[in-house]
C-alpha cells in the first residue's frame, strides 16, 4: 500500500486481524484485504463496476458489500476469502451499505 492509492470504506471486523477496503489501485474498485500481522494485501473481488461498502458478518467468515454495474447498486455475500459471492438483491433501485444483524440471522 502506498500513499498514492486511494482507500474507501474500510471495514474492520471485531477480532481486528484483517481490514476489507476498496481501493482503485489497479484502476478498477475493487474490494481488497489487508492483513495486519503479515502486511499483505489481497484483491478479493473485481469486477467491471464499483463495489465497496464491505461489511463483516460477526463471526468473520463472510461479508457483504455494494456492487454497482449496470446502472444500480446490489447487494452481494461472499467468504471472506472472496469466494462463493451471491447476489442478495435484484431490483431496480439502488442498495447500498448492507449491515449484518449481531445474531447474524439476516
Amino acid at each position: 500500500m502506498s500513499s498514492n492509492d486511494s482507500f474507501l470504506s474500510p471495514a474492520w471486523p471485531s477480532r481486528g486481524r484483517v481490514i476489507a477496503f476498496t481501493s482503485h489501485i489497479k484502476g478498477n474498485a475493487d474490494l481488497h484485504l489487508y492483513d495486519l500481522a503479515r502486511s499483505v494485501q489481497i484483491r478479493l473481488f473485481t469486477n467491471p463496476g464499483f463495489n465497496r461498502a464491505p461489511a463483516w458478518l460477526p463471526d468473520e467468515s463472510k461479508m457483504a458489500l455494494m456492487k454497482r454495474r449496470e446502472g444500480n447498486a446490489e447487494i452481494l455475500t461472499m467468504n471472506r476469502n472472496g469466494t462463493r459471492p451471491e447476489r442478495l438483491t435484484k431490483i431496480w433501485s439502488s442498495e447500498a451499505f448492507p449491515a449484518w444483524s449481531p445474531r447474524m440471522d439476516r
